[in-house]
């Protein structure tokens, strides 16, 4: 993996992190103005246009989840400014207290060490095809 590679990575767990703690002001300072977000598998997929939207929908999810940890990260492509990262992300739900053990997979860029636009999906086809790559 490249260097900037791995600072994109990097900004995109930093910005996770950031949420999970409840550091909005530095997860806001992680998103581009311009920002562009999708979810798909909610029942709210977006789009989420710029910083304040995805903020939004994002702090309302992170209210759901306490204890966020990321293991099993695989990076899938890395070509044309776009990473897809496959990940396992555990975390428990803050009201029912059940725990939660998911793959993630997500498309994202980074401009000007920003997310700049995040697509998570349920399959590496899907992320890659959000990305406008294929393997």
């Amino acid at each position: 993996m490249r260097a900037i590679s791995q600072e994109n990575v990097d900004v995109y767990f930093a910005a996770k992190d950031r949420l999970a703690a409840g550091d909005h002001d530095g997860f806001a300072r992680l998103l581009h103005p311009n920002v562009t977000a999708t979810v798909m598998g909610m029942p709210e997929p977006g789009p989420f246009v710029g910083r304040d939207a995805v903020l939004d929908q994002l702090e309302r999810l992170g209210l759901e989840f306490d204890g966020q940890r990321y293991t099993d990260v695989e990076i899938v492509a890395d070509r044309d400014g776009w990473i897809v990262l496959t990940y396992r992300w555990s975390v428990r739900g803050s009201r029912s207290g059940v725990d939660v053990d998911a793959p993630v997979t997500v498309a994202f860029r980074v401009k000007d060490s920003q997310l700049i636009e995040v697509h998570w999906r349920d399959t590496r086809a899907e992320a890659l095809e959000a990305a406008g790559l294929r393997e």
